[in-house]
């Protein structure tokens, strides 16, 4: 038993090593930026499109995808404004953002990648971004389908996706925006010693 659990260890180490080295042969600018613009684009189009329809079919209750926790009890209640058509809706949405989750964290990876050119353990935390989000768009569409009886187990899970989610993303934003002003600056001294070593 404890010889399976340490051959599954080396697996994820292995299998997390050869993805860092993905991250690290596919990080660049040029690569990372039209990814995240489509992944812009699609959260454009689930803002702005599905987002209103979607609150129109729930009567104002918001999507549980914004939500940093829900309970059983919202759950319940949101199905239920929702109707059939909405139930309906809110599964094609759920799988637009599985698409979004999907291409936004690949691109927030390659990003980090390319604004730091040594392989950190920090750039598959927008995977873990992923992980949960796909968690908890999983869950919902299993809750969709069990209406209306409801799992309190897979409901209480799907709001701990969404809090890793949101959690997962400061973490992000903050990682993408220390690595972006880093780079500035350097590209400010680089300048700066430039026009110095021309004065001289």
């Amino acid at each position: 038993m404890i010889a399976f659990q340490r051959n599954q260890n080396i697996l994820l180490l292995v299998f997390l090593k050869n993805i860092l080295n993905l991250l690290d042969r596919y990080g660049k600018y040029r690569i990372a930026i039209p990814i995240i613009l489509v992944g812009v684009i699609l959260q454009r189009i689930l803002v702005s499109i599905y987002l209103p329809n979607f609150l129109s079919f729930s009567d104002g209750l918001a999507n549980p995808d914004q939500l940093f926790s829900y309970d059983l009890s919202y759950l319940e209640r949101l199905y239920q404004n929702l109707g059939e058509d909405g139930r309906k809706y809110y599964a094609e949405m759920l799988g637009i953002d599985f698409i979004f989750a999907f291409i936004m964290s690949t691109g927030l990876s390659l990003l980090l990648s390319a604004l730091n050119k040594t392989p950190k353990w920090y750039f598959l935390l927008p995977c873990l971004l992923a992980l949960s989000d796909f968690s908890e768009n999983a869950s919902q569409l299993l809750l969709l389908n069990l209406y209306p009886k409801l799992n309190v187990l897979l409901s209480s899970f799907s709001s701990y996706a969404s809090s890793m989610k949101m959690s997962f993303s400061l973490a992000c934003l903050l990682l993408v925006t220390w690595h972006i002003f880093k780079r500035i600056m350097i590209w400010f001294r680089q300048i700066f010693r430039s026009k110095a070593d021309i004065q001289n």
